[in-house]
């Protein structure tokens, strides 16, 4: 009877300690597990999204070509992270790019168009017969990297057409929102351009600079200069002592006669510690306009000269042009310049270090 008395009570605390457990620490966590839910909750991002373009895809039978694109186009359109462009905007590209629509169209042509309608993605792919079998190959295009991916659905003549192109599309679907991150252009963030310069730079006695950048929108001077500003910057944040010119004109106007015998150059406006000055101009236009947006095409050049000898130690000139979409035609113009800037400052400044170490 003891024992069993005994038991019945340790039964009974056990039952209470549970209980008061229970509700006094229902709803909560521990420190360990909060600062765990805490960082899952920081680190939860919404999902990528993708604007995609959809060619026709190649056939013998055009009513084929049609309905696959027309099947591809109905299912991803149900995908959240993606975004379709309309076909009549693709359309009237290829016309405003004198392409034809009607004869088979190359593949530059198509990543060309979808680059200028905005899209980050283009889809195509041919569908053809072998073995009473029908294949259907989507091939999916990075309008930036140009890097490509390859899918293939089959499915037997008899069977419909839907059951094939769903295949298809639960692989492309799979593909977008597991892999198409990767084939995205790295990006090219202020601070990961300077870290990378910075790290060239280090221990290396550096001399005073100044720049004359030009930036023209349209034959316009663009205002408050974007690339200017991002010049600037990046070297301020390298370690290097930048001076604005006393007389912003005397510097432009040296800057373009710096082909002329020496004992006709204008003064140049800056004060004597300057030992480099940066020579830049930049350029953007319009490249096309659809609904709201507007496309805007920059590209830019730079040099650095040695200012008493008027060597020039090194130079860029951005190969790839850069565009920007915006709402606005400045602010696209803008952001273009300010990354065409960016862009040639990463090539510029490595050059002119070595240079300078030689020395």
């Amino acid at each position: 009877m003891i024992r069993n008395s005994r038991f019945i009570m340790l039964l009974a605390i056990t039952v209470l300690l549970l209980t008061f457990t229970t509700n006094g620490y229902a709803g909560k966590e521990t420190p360990a597990a909060e600062e765990s839910t805490k960082k899952a909750a920081v680190e939860t991002v919404a999902p990528q999204t993708y604007r995609i373009a959809i060619f026709e895809f190649e056939a013998n039978e055009p009513k084929l070509s049609r309905n696959i694109r027309n099947l591809i186009e109905a299912v991803l359109n149900r995908n959240p992270i993606l975004e379709t462009i309309e076909r009549k905007d693709i359309d009237k590209t290829f016309e405003e790019l004198a392409l034809s629509k009607s004869g088979l169209v190359s593949e530059i042509s198509q990543i060309q168009t979808g680059a200028m309608v905005g899209a980050e993605f283009l889809i195509t792919g041919d569908a053809f017969i072998m073995d009473n079998k029908l294949y259907i190959t989507a091939k999916i295009i990075n309008t930036a990297t140009t890097r490509s991916k390859t899918l293939m659905a089959e499915g037997d003549i008899s069977s419909a057409l839907g059951a094939t192109i769903g295949k298809l599309t639960d692989e492309m679907n799979a593909w977008f929102t597991n892999e198409a991150a990767k084939f995205l252009p790295a990006p090219e963030g202020r601070d990961l351009a300077i870290k990378w310069l910075t790290r060239k730079s280090q221990g290396m006695d550096l001399p005073a600079i100044s720049v004359n950048f030009k930036e023209t929108h349209m034959s316009k001077l663009i205002p408050d200069p974007p690339g200017y500003t991002e010049v600037i910057y990046i070297l301020n944040a390298m370690g290097f002592t930048v001076y604005e010119p006393l007389n912003k004109d005397e510097l432009a106007s040296w800057a373009e006669k710096l082909g002329a015998d020496k004992k006709k150059m204008n003064k140049d406006g800056l004060p004597d510690e300057v030992e480099i000055i940066i020579i830049g101009e930049a350029v953007s236009e319009v490249g096309i306009r659809r609904k709201d947006l507007v496309t805007v095409v920059a590209r830019a050049e730079m040099r650095a000269i040695d200012r008493k000898t008027r060597k020039v130690l090194a130079v860029s000139r951005s190969e790839k042009e850069v565009r920007e979409v915006d709402v606005s035609e400045m602010a696209a113009a803008k952001r273009a310049t300010l990354l065409a800037a960016r862009r040639n400052m990463v090539d510029l400044m490595p050059a002119l270090l070595d240079r300078l170490s030689k020395n």
